[in-house]
């Protein structure tokens, strides 16, 4: 059978391979339309511009940012298995009562695990490569183009987590307030990972790549940031577990809160400030 088709294929490419290899390639008329670009601030420019980068590569969605696509998913499955989660929540009260008020922090805790896969500002320097020079020419300050990188990784991921953060919370029963505090600790630690993982970036950034996948796959960068981002997880959900019986579960994610915004803001300071001059020498 093999042969067969072997035979047809040269067959049919002996015919054929000569008229084809000597066609010349008819060029049709194309209409010429008149586009009208509207005037856009600068933020809003190269904001558009980094969403074009990231819309544009397959790579860059699938690596740094599937996680926008899987917290909507576990928000899914939470409603559709809402019941199974009340029966759990009931037998863990009646066997570990002192463990139970910790279901709305575990589900926050599993929606921020996936949010840390999202590496979206990590390697948006190096992603620059050896045309940098293009975007350093143009009439913007080294700190339009990092709050341009840096507002790109947080509206991706604001928008996904609010949502889910807010059906995790009802899907287990929490109150308002607590669900607000979740919803609010979810937006402070993208802040703070995202900053971070641009600032681990703009330090260590590799403009000799020759594929895409370099900085983006093979980044010490977006490791180190990845698991910066678990390490920030595990320690909320073992001071949740461990001070469960000092604090309530609203008061230590309020602390918890504070402190995430409180060092995402010097994070952010920094990278405004210092972080901008070290862009200016790349």
């Amino acid at each position: 059978i093999a042969f067969a088709l072997f035979a047809l294929c040269f067959f049919v490419l002996s015919k054929s391979f000569t008229r084809i290899g000597t066609k010349t390639p008819t060029v049709g008329k194309t209409a010429t339309k008149a586009v009208v670009t509207r005037e856009q601030s600068v933020s809003s420019a190269l904001f558009k511009r980094e969403l074009k980068r990231f819309t544009s590569s397959a790579t860059y969605m699938l690596n740094c940012g599937l996680g926008i696509a899987v917290l909507p998913i576990l928000a899914v499955v939470a409603l559709i298995k809402r019941d199974t989660l009340q029966t759990v929540i009931v037998a863990f009260s009646e066997m570990a009562p002192d463990v139970a008020p910790l279901f709305p922090a575990i589900m926050l805790a599993a929606a921020c695990m996936i949010l840390a896969i999202n590496e979206i500002s990590t390697p948006s320097i190096s992603l620059e490569g050896k045309n940098l020079w293009i975007l350093r020419t143009l009439p913007v300050s080294s700190r339009d183009i990092l709050d341009a990188k840096l507002r790109l990784h947080l509206l991706l991921n604001a928008i996904p987590a609010v949502i889910s953060v807010a059906v995790l919370g009802w899907c287990v029963d929490a109150s308002i307030d607590y669900i607000v505090l979740m919803v609010a600790f979810a937006l402070v630690y993208i802040l703070l990972t995202g900053t971070f993982g641009l600032i681990l970036g703009l330090k260590r950034p590799n403009f000799n790549w020759t594929t895409e996948t370099m900085p983006i796959k093979q980044s010490m960068n977006v490791l180190f940031s990845m698991l910066f981002n678990w390490a920030l997880v595990i320690a909320f959900g073992a001071g949740a577990y461990f001070l469960r019986n000092t604090f309530s579960m609203q008061s230590y994610l309020s602390g918890a809160v504070v402190a995430v915004a409180l060092a995402g803001v010097l994070l952010r300071k920094w990278l405004y400030t210092k972080g901008a001059a070290v862009l200016d020498t790349l």
